[in-house]
């Protein structure tokens, strides 16, 4: 469906059951206060992200959590109840107040037509981030996102200053963007915290820019009074095809709907539109990492959104490739402001 892009990281696919394992059926979405799970007999302490099994209890004992089944429906559970993961959602069984019984139609809010898809599991990944982990990125402000195809309107860029002599300083910097022949379109006065994920969000684009299907342009982030050079930038995005930036607008609003309607809480709203964006089928990694990077604001979620900015910069390849060991042990203050 999407723009075919070349990629030096195994692909995120559908998790199917191995070595009879039990298959996974959901993915944790958000959560607040003490909740529980138990699975194959032992009991532990979930975080964001983690993905549930059939067979395995999700139990809240205080506050609340949801989960997002991968045919695409939604349960919230709050104080007191729990839910036995069957196979599928019809097969899952809920408990409140004593009572069990199945789930019902009532009890779940589509959030995704077409299933959700959650990253494959194992080490693969974790070989490469070694692989990179002596690669030096300092001194430079590091154009993160956006990045390869993205399908929203107003990006949020995204940059990192690594040099690690004056972390936690502030410095002023230079946004400049250019469109696929090289034509500056904007430039921008931006001021940032070095060691720091610093963003900036294009809210009123200039007329020159065009989030139209296929449109191409190229970024940097520039200490104040650099000179920019010539021609295109190493950071490069595209924007989808016309059914990708309708699909993606339609799921925007869709979450946005449910968030206004109090149908979800703020850390799953932002789970959900990173899993929407991180989706291999749907390809618009960049569009989730200010999700993201809100995500990694709360304890349970940091080690996802820490996980998931890795893979994602490991794909960019270049200096951004090089501060995915960095994004693997995210740290608090890391994040923006």
């Amino acid at each position: 469906m999407k723009y075919m892009l070349v990629l030096f990281l195994l692909c995120p696919v559908l998790v199917h059951a191995q070595d009879g394992a039990a298959r996974e059926v959901a993915l944790l979405t958000g959560m607040q206060g003490k909740v529980t799970l138990r699975s194959g007999g032992q009991e532990s302490s979930p975080v964001l992200g983690h993905r549930l099994a059939g067979g395995d209890e999700l139990r809240v004992l205080s506050g609340n959590a949801s989960l997002v089944f991968l045919s695409g429906e939604l349960v919230a559970l709050k104080d007191g109840e729990a839910l036995t993961l069957g196979t599928t959602y019809e097969k899952s069984m809920l408990s409140i107040a004593g009572t069990t019984r199945g789930l019902s139609n009532e009890d779940g809010t589509s959030v995704a037509d077409d299933g959700v898809a959650t990253a494959s599991t194992g080490d693969v990944w974790q070989a490469q981030l070694a692989s990179v982990s002596g690669i030096r990125g300092d001194a430079m402000a590091v154009a993160v996102a956006p990045r390869l195809a993205i399908a929203d309107p107003r990006p949020v860029f995204c940059w990192f200053d690594s040099d690690s002599t004056a972390t936690g300083s502030e410095r002023n910097y230079a946004l400049v963007l250019r469109d696929a022949d090289g034509g500056t379109v904007l430039t921008q006065s931006l001021r940032g915290v070095v060691g720091r994920f610093n963003t900036w969000k294009l809210e009123t684009p200039p007329s020159t820019f065009r989030a139209v299907a296929g449109a191409r342009y190229s970024w940097a982030v520039l200490p104040a009074g650099s000179a920019p050079g010539e021609g295109a930038f190493d950071a490069s995005f595209i924007y989808v095809d016309e059914q990708g930036m309708k699909q993606a607008a339609a799921q925007r609003e869709r979450i946005a709907a449910l968030r206004g309607e109090g149908a979800i809480d703020e850390m799953t709203m932002h789970t959900l539109l990173a899993t929407f964006a991180l989706d291999e089928r749907e390809r618009l990694f960049s569009d989730a990492v200010p999700h993201l990077l809100a995500l990694g604001v709360w304890e349970h979620g940091r080690p996802y959104a820490a996980e998931q900015l890795a893979r994602m910069l490991l794909r960019f390849g270049g200096q951004a490739t090089a501060l995915a060991p960095r994004a693997a042990s995210l740290r608090e203050d890391m994040l923006p402001r």
